[in-house]
């Protein structure tokens, strides 16, 4: 993680806060890196559709357009990240998860249903071979 004089502290991470109102994709564009280490989640009611997940822990993520770095103890991060940061709660079984992400916006799969012009995308920057995920991927080659 950057040195604290680098980086921005603020109440929680999310797109907005580290990149601002975003436009309308029409190709795939990388807006933040987030990572850090969570020691837990805690279900907040959202505006958008019912209910968040507010990950808590030393988090970081930096602007990829600007280089600027921020820093929180909270974190809220849109779909796919939610429900990939979710399952590595579970799949660890630990009471600390490590977590890298690139977000990024791509252009809607159904433009007409889609308001706001663009759909997130996130890369597991920590990726790990899946060694259950691989058997099952070679045994029906």
């Amino acid at each position: 993680m950057a040195k604290g004089k680098d980086s921005t502290i603020v109440r929680k991470v999310t797109v907005k806060t580290v990149c601002g109102e975003l436009d309308p994709a029409t190709e795939y564009r990388p807006l933040m890196k987030v990572y850090g280490i969570l020691t837990g989640i805690k279900k907040t009611d959202s505006a958008y559709d019912g209910e968040d997940n507010c990950f808590i822990g030393r988090i970081e993520a930096v602007n990829v357009k600007t280089g600027e770095v921020f820093q929180a103890s909270k974190a809220y991060l849109p779909e796919p990240a939610t429900s990939m940061l979710e399952s590595k709660f579970v799949q660890d079984g630990t009471n600390k998860v490590q977590f890298a992400y690139m977000i990024g916006v791509t252009k809607p799969t159904d433009p007409k249903r889609n308001k706001a012009g663009y759909e997130f995308t996130a890369k597991d920057l920590l990726e790990k071979d899946d060694t259950e995920l691989d058997s099952l991927r070679n045994a029906i080659k």
